[in-house]
C-alpha cells in the first residue's frame, strides 16, 4: 500500500517519509539524478511546465507501488495527478501556517527552491491555491 505525501514547499514531506521508512522515494532527487541536473538549474534552463511534466511522469510510475513517496510541493497542480491520487488510499497533506513554511525554506540551506524566490505575493497566492486543490 502506498502512501503519497502532498503539501506545500517546506511542509516536511520528506522528513515524514524518512520517518515513516528508510526505503522512500524523493520525487525531487530523483529528478535531480534523472536531469543529472539540480532542480533549480532545470527550472532555468527548461521552465516549469516541462518540470512538471517530468515530475507528473515519475508520480505516474511510482504511485500505485508499495511505498513511501515524498512529491514535489506543486505535484497538485496538475489535474492529471490529482485523479491518480484520488485511486490511493493514503494520501497524506502535510500542511502549515504559511510563515513558518517560508522561514523553514529560508533555513533550508540543501534544498534550492525556484519558485521560493518570486516574491511574497506570488508564494502567498501559489500557497492559497494549492489549499483549494488537495
Amino acid at each position: 500500500m502506498s502512501i503519497i505525501l502532498v503539501g506545500f514547499m517546506g511542509s516536511g514531506k520528506t522528513t515524514v517519509a524518512k520517518a515513516l521508512t528508510a526505503d522512500y522515494i524523493d520525487l525531487d532527487c530523483l529528478i535531480e539524478q534523472e536531469m543529472k541536473m539540480s532542480i533549480s538549474d532545470y527550472f532555468t534552463q527548461n521552465g516549469e511546465a516541462r518540470f512538471r511534466e517530468l515530475e507528473s511522469k515519475l508520480l505516474m510510475q511510482y504511485v500505485f507501488d508499495d511505498v513511501v513517496i515524498a512529491t514535489g510541493g506543486g505535484i497538485v497542480e496538475s489535474k492529471q495527478n490529482r485523479r491518480q491520487l484520488q485511486e490511493v488510499q493514503n494520501v497524506v497533506y502535510l500542511s502549515g501556517d504559511l510563515m513558518t513554511l517560508v522561514e523553514r525554506m529560508k533555513e533550508d540551506k540543501n534544498n534550492v527552491r525556484p519558485l521560493a524566490n518570486q516574491g511574497f505575493d506570488v508564494l502567498k497566492a501559489r500557497y492559497e491555491k494549492k489549499k483549494t486543490l488537495v
